[in-house]
């Protein structure tokens, strides 16, 4: 028998908890890995745990993953799988929270900048000095000022939030999307 609580997962979605759920796993992440990520820094677990990912002073796409078996598990998996264990989310909502969340690492890593993304120089700076930026999105980092050389960089000059420009595209893929959810996982059965 399936326990009440854990079987909300075969509910109907609504898109106000899809969003809501997303967003509280975005928290979730940058929280955990912020904290997470620095710890690894420290002297003594640095060596043995996230020297190997710092091989890479200017990261490329696949130095995301390229890490010892502990910080994967501590850095990549847990930030995205605890808001699930925490908040109990629905089955779509985690699908869709990692499909969100798995690539973002690679992108971080590939020097691209995508749409409303954190730009790739954050991250980039982090390869370079080792002792900045450690978040994700970066709230903690200039909550706990470890984004202060950062921003004071020619790297932080250069660094642009994408967003476009074009609001018909805006609009036009905005409706796109709301038609395929609306058709296909908001219908009833």
């Amino acid at each position: 028998m399936l326990d009440s609580k854990r079987s909300q997962g075969f509910e109907r979605l609504r898109i106000q908890r899809l969003f809501g759920e997303i967003l509280l796993s975005i928290a979730v992440e940058e929280i955990l890995f912020y904290y997470l990520h620095r710890i690894l820094h420290h002297p003594s677990l640095y060596k043995h745990y996230h020297k190997k990912h710092h091989e890479f002073t200017s990261p490329i796409a696949i130095s995301a993953i390229y890490c010892h078996p502990v910080e994967h598990i501590l850095c990549n998996l847990l930030p995205v799988l605890v808001p699930w264990i925490l908040i109990d989310t629905h089955v779509l909502s985690m699908w869709a929270w990692v499909a969100l969340s798995s690539p973002l690492g690679v992108m971080l890593h590939s020097g691209y900048h995508l749409p409303l993304a954190q730009p790739p120089e954050f991250h980039h700076y982090h390869h370079m000095k080792f002792n900045q930026n450690y978040g994700i999105l970066g709230i903690l980092d200039w909550f706990h000022e470890t984004d202060k050389e950062y921003r004071k960089s020619e790297l932080f000059e250069r660094a642009v939030f994408f967003i476009p420009i074009n609001t018909k595209n805006i609009n036009y893929h905005a409706r796109l999307i709301w038609n395929v959810v609306n058709k296909h996982l908001m219908k009833r059965y």
